[in-house]
């Protein structure tokens, strides 16, 4: 298994008709929807090269990144020196942050009209948060339906493949055609294969897959303490890959996974609530006793 730097150095230069798209690719391509592409890629269909696009923005002098984001732009410095990156296309990037969502996507085609759709998830600001604690209980937000009104708008007859690795069940019916990808992939050096999805719900996922080896799992999904993974009904560990997106490890077999999401913040709100809840109840027990001596 690969670091995204070994897998830059040994790869960059190998075009994607000699070593096809693969979830290295998948994580570098979502890391460019973090970039502040600004005045840099159009909001429209105009399309601009990575390696101009990416000259750009390095032009900038960006002194208050966080270790998520220099991480990122010394992927792209690599990705503009290597000849698998040089036919890449960048478009319609996107970027809306208020009080009430985060929402930031972006187009970049490569090897002959395909298309991945990258789709930025959410940070470790206070709106992120906020986000985060809402897809615990409420769905859609807002920033998905931002994203099922971006994918009607750019897609196009035009795009024979369409890659999109974090879109949800309701928003792959805009596709209209087969999608390469679902929120999980698996991914070493012998095969890939995906997780079977058997329910998909906004802070709960059901699937299945059987291994012939033990497999590391890498997903598009951010990065969060917030979700548990199970595996035949056990929790297992997850991590981080790249410092951005969830992994976990998979033991050979028939393996049946479940991930839930609960914010860590809930995970306190709930255990104060049941603290409370004892409180109360021994309270009013006590009290009770107390008027019947009386």
């Amino acid at each position: 298994m690969y670091t995204i730097k070994e897998y830059l150095k040994y790869y960059k230069n190998l075009t994607f008709e000699e070593c096809p798209i693969n979830i290295n690719d998948v994580i570098l391509f979502t890391e460019l929807s973090y970039i502040d592409w600004n005045n840099i890629v159009s909001k429209g269909p105009q399309k601009v090269t990575l390696k101009e696009a990416g000259m750009k923005y390095l032009e900038v002098n960006n002194k208050y990144l966080s270790n998520f984001m220099k991480s990122n732009i010394s992927n792209l410095k690599d990705m503009l020196t290597g000849k698998r990156y040089q036919n890449i296309y960048l478009s319609n990037f996107r970027e809306y942050v208020d009080t009430e969502k985060q929402f930031g996507a972006l187009c970049i085609h490569f090897a002959k009209e395909k298309v991945f759709i990258s789709f930025e998830g959410t940070n470790g600001t206070v709106i992120g948060w906020k986000e985060d604690f809402t897809l615990g209980y409420h769905f859609p937000v807002i920033s998905q339906k931002y994203a099922i009104n971006y994918l009607n708008e750019v897609i196009t007859n035009k795009d024979k493949e369409i890659y999109a690795p974090s879109l949800l069940p309701n928003q792959q019916n805009i596709l209209n055609r087969a999608l390469k990808a679902n929120p999980f992939l698996e991914y070493n050096t012998l095969n890939s294969k995906k997780i079977n999805i058997t329910n998909f719900k906004e802070n709960n996922i059901k699937g299945n897959i059987t291994l012939i080896d033990d497999t590391s799992i890498y997903t598009s999904i951010p990065y969060d303490k917030g979700w548990k993974v199970y595996s035949n009904n056990k929790e297992i560990k997850t991590y981080k890959i790249n410092d951005s997106l969830l992994g976990f490890d998979l033991k050979k077999g028939k393996n049946n996974i479940e991930l839930k999401y609960i914010p860590n913040n809930l995970d306190i709100g709930i255990s104060i609530s049941i603290t409370t809840l004892i409180i109360t109840i021994t309270y009013l027990v006590i009290k009770k006793k107390q008027q019947k001596k009386a």
